[in-house]
């Protein structure tokens, strides 16, 4: 197995890939709620297009984006930034996807252990996200590493599980 390193795309000028791999995750995302499944970076809805487009801008520190390389190969991503949606005091993490081949190895633990320290690191209370609902799977992982849903409401137009984590001294450390 690989040795796995967690990199800033952003810092280390490969936001190219962050792009690239963030758009697989936003077909798939758009075929499992029943959109049609995007072909390249034009075929997405102008909005989703803009988001990709602006990841430097919207990720900008106190944010990151965040990829997992195994042996210069990029096999996983996460992004954060500062909750829109949410309490200012949280970190809004979004996009955490590993590639199909590089499941089962840890990948979005340590990427997710990472975007929680640089949150940490930045005086954010809390790290947040949301789910489709249909994601069991993810759902599982996120509650298995001390996520839990919300208890207030999220003004959200899509229907999401949102689930947050408290940060601590020690997610300041985890990276």
């Amino acid at each position: 197995m690989p040795l796995i390193a967690i990199v800033d795309a952003i810092a280390t000028g490969r936001l190219r890939l962050a792009r690239e791999l963030s758009f697989e995750y936003v077909a798939l995302t758009q075929g499992e709620a029943g959109f049609p499944v995007p072909q390249d970076f034009e075929a997405l809805p102008t909005q989703l297009r803009d988001l990709l487009a602006s990841l430097r801008e919207r990720h900008a520190p106190p944010g990151a984006v965040l990829l997992a390389m195994a042996d210069d190969q990029v096999c996983g991503t996460v992004a954060m930034r500062r909750s829109h949606v949410t309490r200012p005091t949280d970190a809004l993490v979004e996009r955490l996807y590993v590639r199909d081949s590089a499941r089962r190895r840890g990948i979005a633990r340590a990427l997710m252990a990472t975007v929680e320290g640089i949150a940490a690191r930045a005086g954010f209370s809390r790290t947040v996200l949301s789910v489709m609902p249909s994601r069991a799977g993810a759902i599982a992982f996120y509650q298995a590493n001390g996520y839990a849903p919300l208890t207030e409401d999220v003004d959200w137009p899509w229907p999401a599980v949102w689930l947050g984590r408290a940060l601590t001294r020690d997610a300041e450390t985890a990276s």
